[in-house]
């Protein structure tokens, strides 16, 4: 296989390049509002900035405003170019738990334009503060200093990375409601018995419904138009909060809620490796069909360790997992990947294998996959579709979702024409909406809604269920077509029941609010463990902690409240201070912590000077804290004396958060 990939008649690295210029200059003319206002506040506060008080503290303050607001600009546009809707909790996510295994290479520039950015706009601003620092000005005028201020002010307040992270504070921190009991269902099985009906998966990558609205994208997906018209479809499924990601799209399908983490509003990464369990808690499809007496196995051709996506499916009952890492040795060409990890041609290839493989055991299975060629921002097109390119073939996601037609189709129809067929249904969705592409003009015209088909081999009539749901919906919908009637978690099966997603905007116009209210129940299906015996373990080779009957990647900062609990937060090892800093400065003077990471960043908190590459810090703000380097494997650390230390300093506690607060 040939490495050289072309944009026309474009290389790749000029390629990304002009996508990239494409974006910016896309960006420039349909400019968010706020941003759009925020700069003529800003440029107006520049103007007027002579009329202030001139020495080396406001030259100072001056140059500074400027170099944050370029570099708050730099970020907002950075994080648009991912998700299409600015900072979100997708990004934070992903900043939060971690990389691993993600695709780098689609966003090389990007990173190579930001980065380099941030140096340009340093080296302006330093040279502003040196030009005026020593400069003398005409007596400043106190009112249109005021006018400064206070434009300065407004280009601030009204910068949309600034009401995007105002949004995502409030969302985190919105006002608990005690009703969620009331709704969340625990799936009732019990004398229920699921017709002889095997489940193929598949979940496409940001394959959502706008795609096959011929107005906009004529002829783009011909193939599942037509499969289409002999399956069920559910037109009106909605994507709300916890589910704009992949692992929040698994979650909230297999789950029926949101996915809320403990140290983020609702999602936040792609990755909570660093635990053995995804939250344990929580009653999802694999744990029902587990029941029933399935064989679960799923298949994705990137790495399964991003979003923690090999621990979710684990510890709901998965006997088989494979991703990149698992795939990769048996492949006949192992240089046909891409920066995710396999083609999606490929991957088809594998899973058609392995239903055949399961069909011929007398045992019922659900096989779950999820393709990755149609990733954002450009996709990636698998060779089998490089005579067919959509249109002209100037849009590259176009052409993967045109590859991605004919491949999932096929797929499809080969396992309908397979001996296999009268006892398989197939499900087809979306994980979530797609996210900023080459092709978000385009889909920001359409009516935004995920894809949810479903092709029974009993009843191959169309059948349009128009009834508004989300993606919670999906699991009891699904189960209905095995026979099994059941309400799960936050979900309600569409083809007879009213979604909550419906029942809560008629009554608040907004069911996202809603969920956000009951967070911290939704935490509490994490089943953070309780500390059974007073001590720990740390294995160094495999930087891992055994507390509380479970294993813990580290670096790692656990959480332990009056009872006990332990909430654990992760963290990549390139994580700032103020991560680490942002966390603690959270707790209560009740609670105790066990941080294990960085030396650098424990020192810094707590001052010490361990120049050994891992330490490891215990008990309470405002008690006495132990800090200790790992220079070998430590078993059996005591830790009783720090649970039951109940001395309050508030002195020595507002201290520490003073001081975490203004390092």
């Amino acid at each position: 296989m040939s490495l050289k990939k072309t944009y026309g008649n474009i290389p790749l690295f000029k390629k990304t390049t002009y996508e990239l210029s494409c974006y910016i200059l896309r960006e420039g003319r349909n400019i968010n509002t706020y941003l759009y206002l925020s700069v003529i506040y800003f440029t107006i506060s520049l103007i007027t900035a002579k009329y202030k008080t001139k020495n080396i503290y406001t030259s100072f303050f001056n140059a500074f405003a400027i170099f944050t607001y370029l570099a708050l600009t730099i970020i907002y546009f950075s994080a648009n170019y991912f998700t299409g809707a600015g900072v979100n909790e997708t990004v934070l996510f992903t900043v939060q738990y971690g990389l691993d295994g993600a695709g780098f290479g689609e966003y090389v520039m990007l990173l190579t334009v930001s980065a380099l950015s941030f140096v340009i706009i340093f080296a302006m601003t330093y040279l502003y503060f040196q030009i005026i620092k020593n400069n003398a000005y005409p007596k400043p005028k106190r009112l249109k200093g005021a006018i400064h201020n206070v434009f300065l002010i407004l280009a601030f307040v009204s910068h949309p990375l600034i009401l995007n992270l105002n949004s995502i504070y409030k969302s985190r921190y919105a006002e608990q409601s005690n009703d969620f009991d009331q709704y969340y269902k625990t799936p009732n099985i019990i004398g229920q018995k699921a017709k002889d009906l095997n489940i193929v998966y598949i979940y496409a990558e940001s394959l959502e419904k706008t795609y096959f609205d011929e107005s906009i994208f004529p002829s783009l997906v011909n193939n599942l138009k037509e499969l289409k018209s002999k399956s069920t479809e559910f037109t009106n499924i909605n994507q709300i909060a916890g589910s704009e990601w992949t692992i929040g799209g698994m979650v909230s399908s297999q789950c029926s809620i949101p996915l809320f983490t403990e140290s983020g509003g609702n999602s936040g990464g792609n990755s909570m490796s660093g635990s053995d369990t995804f939250l344990k808690g929580a009653e999802c499809m694999g744990d029902v069909l587990k029941n029933l007496g399935y064989h679960l196995a799923y298949i994705q051709g990137s790495s399964v360790e991003f979003s923690g996506l090999n621990h979710f499916y684990d510890s709901h009952h998965f006997d088989e997992i494979y991703g990149s890492d698992e795939l990769k040795d048996h492949l006949n060409d192992p240089t046909y990947i891409n920066g995710w990890g396999l083609y999606d041609d490929t991957l088809f290839s594998i899973v058609f294998d392995k239903f055949e493989l399961l069909s011929e055991q007398d045992k019922p299975f659900a096989l779950f996959m999820a393709t990755m060629d149609t990733h954002h921002p450009d996709g990636q097109t698998s060779k089998s579709c490089n005579n067919i390119p959509y249109g002209k073939g100037e849009n590259s996601i176009l052409n993967a979702v045109h590859c991605s037609d004919k491949l999932i189709s096929e797929f499809i129809k080969k396992i309908q024409n397979s001996k296999y067929a009268n006892n398989t249904l197939i499900v087809l969705t979306s994980d979530h909406l797609a996210m900023q592409n080459t092709a978000t003009q385009l889909l920001v015209k359409g009516e935004r809604r995920n894809l949810f088909l479903i092709f029974d081999p009993n009843n191959k009539q169309y059948m349009p269920i128009k009834k508004a749901g989300s993606m919670q919906d999906v699991a009891p919908t699904v189960l209905h077509k095995l026979g099994i009637n059941t309400e799960l978690g936050l979900g309600r099966n569409l083809f007879d029941q009213e979604s909550l997603y419906i029942s809560f905007n008629k009554l608040f116009n907004n069911y996202n609010e809603k969920l956000r209210s009951w967070r911290k129940s939704i935490l509490k299906l994490w089943e953070f463990p309780k500390i059974s015996k007073t001590s720990y373990s740390i294995d160094l080779e495999k930087k891992e902690v055994a507390i509380a009957e479970h294993s813990y990647r580290f670096p790692v900062l656990f959480k332990i409240d009056s009872t006990q609990y332990l909430a654990p937060m992760f963290k990549d090892p390139y994580a700032t201070k103020k991560y680490y800093e942002n966390l603690i400065d959270k707790f209560t003077p009740v609670e105790k912590f066990i941080w294990i990471g960085s030396c650098d960043k424990i020192n810094h908190v707590f001052d010490h000077n361990f120049s050994d590459v891992y330490c490891v810090a215990q008990g309470s703000l405002a008690g006495k804290v132990e800090v200790a380097a790992l220079q070998k494997n430590m078993l059996d650390i005591n830790i009783s004396h720090m649970l039951n230390d109940t001395k309050i300093d508030m002195t020595q506690y507002n201290a520490r958060l003073k001081k975490i607060l203004n390092p």
